[in-house]
Parts: structure tokens; sequence; C-alpha cells
């Protein structure tokens, strides 16, 4: 049964993963707007930069693909559950909450998308 502890928690990541890289894409693409918006004012060589940010927002959107796709075929209370839980990190008590849910049914969902994000990434 530990393993499957592991397993879960291991999955929680990825899904935690996938929420900070959407942050990072946002900054990165915002850094490229500020560039482009800028070109003419920003004196030194910044075209190694802008393939370097284009680089990492390209394997991040790559390596993140799965998780998108399974996030995007979840039903709304799965997706209300990963985007509170994962991406705006709230508590349990407040995902709770925010769902109308109790004990088991929290837990109910959060074995639900386990599951589902489990059949494709692991």
């Amino acid at each position: 049964m530990q393993i499957k502890y592991k397993d879960d928690k291991s999955i929680e990541s990825r899904i935690k993963r996938y929420f900070d890289d959407l942050k990072k894409i946002e900054i990165y693409k915002s850094k490229l707007k500020y560039f482009e918006d800028n070109k003419y004012l920003i004196t030194n060589d910044i075209n190694q930069d802008v393939k370097d940010i284009k680089a990492a927002i390209t394997k991040m959107e790559f390596k993140n693909k799965d998780v998108e796709l399974i996030i995007k075929n979840l039903n709304s209370e799965e997706k209300i559950y990963v985007e509170s839980r994962y991406k705006d990190e709230l508590s349990i008590v407040k995902v709770k909450e925010k769902l109308y849910m109790s004990k088991n049914t929290y837990y109910k969902v959060r074995k639900n998308v386990i599951e589902k994000v489990r059949k494709l990434v692991l």
C-alpha cells in the first residue's frame, strides 16, 4: 500500500508541475512581448535570449501535452478540483468548501483524477 501512496503523490506532483510550468510560460511570453515592444530601445543583442525563451516555452508545452489533454477531458467538478488544488494551491478544506463537498466526496474526486492521470502518464 505504501507504493500506491507514493504513486499518488508523484501524480499530484506531476499535475502541480503542469500548473507551475503554465505560470513560467506566461512569464516567458511576457518577456518576449517586452522584447518585441522595446526592440528598438534595447541596445544589447537579445536574439539569443529570444531563441532561448522560445525553446524553453516549446519544451514546457511539449512536456505538458499529456496532462493538458487529461485536464481538458475531465468533467467540470474534476476540473474545478484540479485547478483549485494544484493551480490555485488551495488547502483540502478550502477545496471542499468551494465545491460544497463532504470529505468522502473530496477523496473520491481526487482518486478519480489521479486514476485518469495515472492511465496516461505512468
